[in-house]
């Protein structure tokens, strides 16, 4: 606000002076034009590079150099070029947090520093003597920024680090508000922290959608815990998850483009929730929210989907109505990957269910697949009966 101020006074004082401010968020103030600065270039997670690529990309040049200044013999070298441009990227071209790494090869190899990344806190420490106090530490630098932020900013920005993924408004209206910040005030708080660089805007085709840094979610997450919010907040986003694929599973293959575009956005977040649904024993949640992404499996990722729904049915958690479904997938899954010895048991128990539970659509596809599953095995006469 201050500055804002001197920055209009001058202004108005001398309408021909520019002045080149840098701020954690715009001054709002008339006549300014905002150009966000950006972390650093990072290496490339989907396309093996060259040693000579690696070496000039942004974040990586700068590990590499503030390294060799600390230690005084780090270079890059084939043999540590992995860890080096997998360290970058889980920093998320922060100089700051490369900066503080690099400090850490006087000890430790680029090898070790990316084990030890789940602390990046307590990691992260190494900050020049010289150093303004909130840049000695990781932990100190987003402290700083995090005690600027009201009570409302902060408690939006430890609940959006349930999200694992990119996330749109209508999934923090759904997830993140509650009694204490109403829905009506999610798109201000929500735009205020975009303002300030803690949260990341990206465009999806039409679509706004938004993310966490990975070293931002880490700290949310842990105030989300110091705040006794995570298992309330965590439960709230399964419930949401699993409605959500649910209620448009229906109409999924009708509208397969449009609902395949949403799918990409969200299935980090779907990962996220699957695999919370697996390690707090939840299978029926997490059974009913595998069968609904069936399309997904189907025409992306059919051996993720595999994956899941055996680890899923395996404890026999679920519940007859849903096993149905999932079973179904399971082997209409195991038919895509011509494996009619695994899509025969999973189309049995599914028609079994559906018998049990008197539902006839889930019945009459699974009674086809496996007519389709004996086909392919050869066996014509029971294809035929089925």
């Amino acid at each position: 606000g201050a500055a804002a101020q001197l920055v209009t006074d001058i202004i108005r004082a001398a309408p021909g002076v520019r002045l080149i401010a840098t701020s954690r968020e715009p001054l709002s103030v008339s006549g300014e034009h905002v150009l966000p600065v950006p972390p650093l270039e990072l290496p490339s997670a989907h396309a093996a590079e060259t040693l000579a690529q690696l070496r000039q990309n942004e974040a990586v040049m700068l590990f590499a150099e503030r390294a060799a200044a600390a230690s005084g013999r780090f270079e890059l070298a084939a043999s540590n070029q992995a860890a080096v441009a997998d360290l970058c990227r889980r920093l998320d071209g922060l100089p700051l947090a490369i900066e503080l790494a690099a400090v850490r090869t006087r000890v430790l190899s680029p090898e070790q520093i990316l084990e030890r990344l789940s602390d990046r806190f307590g990691l992260l420490t190494g900050g020049g003597r010289a150093a303004l106090p909130r840049h000695q530490t990781l932990q100190t630098t987003i402290d700083w920024s995090h005690d600027l932020l009201s009570a409302s900013e902060r408690t939006l920005l430890r609940r959006l680090c349930v999200f694992a993924g990119r996330f749109t408004l209508e999934d923090v209206e759904s997830v993140c508000i509650s009694d204490d910040m109403p829905a009506a005030n999610a798109l201000d708080l929500l735009s205020s922290l975009v303002e300030k660089s803690l949260v990341m805007k990206e465009d999806a085709r039409a679509l706004a959608c938004y993310r966490l840094h990975e070293t931002m979610r880490d700290y949310a997450g842990t105030k989300l815990r110091e705040a006794g919010e995570h298992a309330t907040v965590e439960l709230r986003c399964v419930d949401y998850y699993v409605s959500r694929c649910q209620r448009s599973a229906l109409q999924a293959r009708y509208e397969l483009p449009q609902w395949l575009e949403w799918m990409d956005l969200e299935i980090d977040n779907v990962r996220s929730v699957l695999r919370r649904c697996l390690t707090h024993g939840d299978f029926p949640s997490g059974i009913g929210l595998a069968a609904s992404v069936s399309w997904y499996w189907i025409t992306r990722a059919t051996t993720e989907g595999v994956r899941w729904l055996d680890e899923l049915l395996a404890p026999g958690h679920g519940n007859p109505e849903a096993d149905a479904w999932a079973y179904f997938i399971r082997g209409f899954l195991a038919v895509l990957q011509s494996d009619p010895a695994t899509a025969m048991p999973a189309l049995q128990h599914a028609v079994a269910a559906a018998r049990e539970t008197g539902q006839l659509s889930p019945l009459s596809h699974s009674l086809s697949m496996a007519s389709i599953a004996e086909n392919m095995a050869g066996d014509r006469a029971s294809a035929g009966r089925l």
